[in-house]
């Protein structure tokens, strides 16, 4: 059976055993030629009909033909015409067929032109040790071997061609739906930094006030201590009138050289208190200053009041208890 060239369908070479020699050492027989355009094409058509293959066709039966009619009368003209007869592209879409079996990740498409070119330059090479007949040192089952490793290649070819398509489609959705996380991780990022400038502002409000009520709690504080010295000082000025009144009872009960003794003591009394009055008035003045820093200034005031209306009140007494006495 000749295959047509234009058929879009690939020969594959037939097993070892479908060849044997004849009586002559160099003629070669072919009880089996190559398999007709159903060996590829069934397969792939029934599973996807609208699909056709487009791939270089490799016409083995002529191969075969011209090889017998090179054993018997060799000639130079066979060889050339040899290495253009076999090959043929034909025309259709790219074959497609998710049946194909995908080939190992280590095979690499190669380029079909260069793929042509070598399997050319071998078919010619066996053609020429053929003719060569006893002095090659190759045997028609070497020349098998070859021819059979030729075609697996061309085979690993085919499939690899048409599932490379497929690959591509398949990086390219990888590479869209990278493109897509790409995306989503830079608007989060943005989204991110907006909100990380956000809680940084947030942050910075919230020192803000917490130094403020610091201040605050800072005058509080101070408040406190002069409150507690004014009830402090209050204290110790009823303590001082309760000893002037039991004073001025004895000293209206009493003789006068008892009322002398009173009034000196009185005298040094008052000396005393009046030395401890300005080194307290000066520690007040201090304060009244810090309380003015602070526009508090009013209870000072009303405590400088205060301790002249006391002094007042002691002298007017001083002086009534020494008239009292002369």
């Amino acid at each position: 059976m000749s295959p047509s060239v234009d058929s879009a369908d690939l020969f594959v070479l037939g097993r070892p055993s479908d060849a044997s020699l004849s009586s002559s050492d160099s003629h070669i027989e072919v009880s089996q030629p190559a398999p007709g355009p159903q060996t590829l094409s069934s397969s792939t058509n029934s599973e996807n009909p609208s699909t056709t293959l487009s791939s270089p066709i490799v016409d083995w039966q002529l191969i075969w033909e011209r090889a017998d009619r090179s054993c018997i009368e060799p000639s130079a003209s066979d060889l050339a015409h040899l290495s253009s007869a076999p090959f043929h592209d034909s025309s259709g879409p790219p074959y497609q067929d998710d049946a194909t079996p995908i080939p190992s990740e280590d095979y690499i498409v190669p380029d079909p032109d260069g793929v042509l070119l070598d399997f050319s330059r071998h078919i010619c090479s066996l053609w020429s040790s053929m003719n060569r007949k006893s002095e090659s040192s190759q045997t028609v089952a070497i020349i098998r071997e070859d021819l059979r490793a030729i075609s697996k290649q061309i085979e690993d070819w085919i499939v690899a061609s048409a599932t490379s398509p497929k690959l591509d489609e398949s990086h390219a959705l990888d590479l869209k739906k990278y493109e897509n996380t790409i995306h989503a991780l830079e608007q989060e990022n943005v989204n991110l930094s907006a909100r990380l400038s956000s809680l940084e502002g947030e942050v910075r409000d919230a020192k803000a006030i917490a130094e403020a009520w610091k201040a605050e709690a800072r005058n509080v504080q101070n408040m406190q201590e002069i409150a507690v010295s004014a009830f402090e000082r209050c204290n110790f000025l009823e303590t001082e009138n309760v000893q002037l009144k039991q004073t001025m009872d004895a000293f209206a009960e009493g003789s006068t050289n008892n009322t002398v003794k009173e009034l000196r003591q009185i005298i040094g009394d008052l000396t005393r208190e009046v030395a401890q009055y300005k080194r307290r008035e000066k520690a007040l003045q201090a304060k009244e200053t810090q309380m003015r820093a602070k526009e508090n200034a009013s209870i000072i005031e009303d405590m400088r009041k205060q301790t002249e209306e006391l002094k007042r009140r002691r002298s007017q007494r001083s002086v009534l208890q020494v008239k009292n006495a002369f």
